[in-house]
């Protein structure tokens, strides 16, 4: 006659038992891929409405000294940036410069190393320089845009320290005991007096 085990849920577990199942299921919420699916497209949306077109954000996380996240994009708004950023009157000669029909192009971002997705992996850098036919406005403006990219790079890495600790921060939840329970107690799992899980559908 088979051995009757008498079943436990999750929240019925206790001391080093209930320790155990946690442990066991402690990345249960975070297995696949998709875990930071909502973070990411929040701040993607944020991104584009700084002037930041189609970011592409990556992360790596989260116990090694080389993890970290950071985002690139195929072009920058200037205006959009300017106006997020609140510098639009320190950079107002860029705009006009672009109102006359010049070729301002502002920066890229982009990404240095195929390894790392850290803060500083990326910056941005001016595309195609300044085309104008005018050598004071050029040389002037040409100042302003260098200025700007620098701004800019420093701008992206605080941004991509903000993306990680945010995506830190909800990793840590989904990794805690709480989370951990919730999840598999709504999976509906049963476990042991010992914290083992039950395999199959009949005790």
């Amino acid at each position: 006659m088979p051995t009757q085990l008498t079943a436990y849920t999750i929240d019925e577990l206790t001391g080093k038992a209930k320790d155990r199942a946690i442990e066991h299921y402690r990345h249960v919420c975070v297995v696949h891929d998709d875990w930071d699916e909502d973070d990411v497209d929040r701040w993607k949306k944020k991104l584009i409405e700084m002037g930041f077109t189609d970011p592409d954000i990556r992360c790596s996380g989260f116990a090694s000294q080389g993890d970290g996240a950071s985002f690139t994009c195929s072009y920058v708004d200037i205006a959009k940036l300017l106006k997020a950023t609140k510098t639009t009157h320190r950079f107002r000669l860029i705009l006009l410069a672009e109102e006359l029909g010049y070729n301002v192009h502002l920066s890229v971002i982009d990404r240095s190393s195929d390894r790392y997705v850290h803060r500083y992996s990326v910056e941005a850098y001016l595309e195609d320089g300044v085309r104008c036919d005018q050598e004071a406005l050029r040389f002037r403006v040409e100042q302003l845009m260098n200025t700007l990219e620098e701004e800019t790079t420093a701008l992206v890495r605080e941004l991509s320290d903000k993306i990680y600790n945010c995506l830190e921060e909800e990793h840590r939840y989904l990794t805690s005991d709480e989370a951990v329970e919730e999840n598999v107690e709504s999976r509906g799992y049963l476990f042991t007096e010992g914290g083992a899980r039950i395999e199959g559908e009949t005790v």
